[in-house]
């Protein structure tokens, strides 16, 4: 039986350690393609969940917040119940003590709130008692407190409803950081879906129920990162 020298196995080593070099960057884009297909899917059941809350609720869309007062937003007021609260019985979330203000605790809900959390969002929140959330609401082109009815919206398909705010104090059923522009998402990611060099991407949920991956300027139309329009608003004119 013949045996291998030292260099031989040495070579062998280095062969192994120069393929693991070329498929390391494959395997982690891979990886990252996966956990944005998951956000997509997220996004794409609170579609379902904003669809099914509407054929409750006789065609309306679930405001940024139910506030106690539309002129004065007390944001852990009673009843302050956000968006996302009032879509949870949807997929599956049971809040205990609804009525109790916009900060909930980990120990009043029930279920999964994963899909809430994008896994492309690896932020470590500064509150642990309290579930992180990536999801949030375009409240200034769809609604801070009052009725919106999707029957209402001339182009559906184009305007944004929720997107992704990767940011370390956004938790699910919270008020704060729960209302998105394009300048919050870029605190801290400059792009949740941005392979290498690429354009800078989000996961966009629109009013019609869809799912989209775009680079961020492509949603802006005429206006910029700090006021956006195009499918930021219901203007039609841009």
């Amino acid at each position: 039986m013949k045996k291998f020298t030292l260099i031989e196995l040495l070579v062998v080593i280095a062969m192994i350690a120069i393929l693991l070099s070329m498929l390391l960057p494959s395997l982690k884009n891979a990886r990252e393609k996966t956990k944005a297909v998951v956000c997509l899917s997220n996004q794409r059941q609170l579609g379902t969940a904003f669809a099914m809350f509407g054929s409750d609720q006789s065609g309306e869309l679930p405001p940024w917040c139910e506030a106690n007062n539309t002129a004065t937003f007390v944001a852990y007021g009673t009843p302050s119940i956000m968006w996302d609260e009032n879509i949870a019985t949807y997929l599956g979330i049971e809040i205990d003590n609804p009525a109790s203000g916009s900060a909930k605790l980990k120990a009043d809900i029930k279920g999964s709130v994963e899909v809430m959390l994008c896994p492309t969002d690896e932020i470590e929140r500064s509150s642990t008692n309290v579930y992180g959330a990536t999801y949030a609401y375009n409240r200034t082109g769809i609604s801070f407190f009052g009725k919106v009815f999707l029957a209402s919206f001339e182009r559906p398909s184009e305007i944004i409803v929720v997107t992704e705010n990767p940011l370390d104090s956004h938790y699910f059923a919270y008020a704060t950081n729960s209302d998105v522009i394009p300048t919050k998402q870029r605190i801290n990611f400059l792009g949740m879906h941005t392979p290498n060099t690429a354009a800078e991407k989000y996961n966009y949920l629109f009013v019609d129920g869809h799912v989209k991956t775009l680079p961020l300027v492509s949603t802006l139309g005429t206006g910029t990162i700090s006021a956006p329009k195009g499918l930021w608003t219901t203007d039609l004119n841009d």
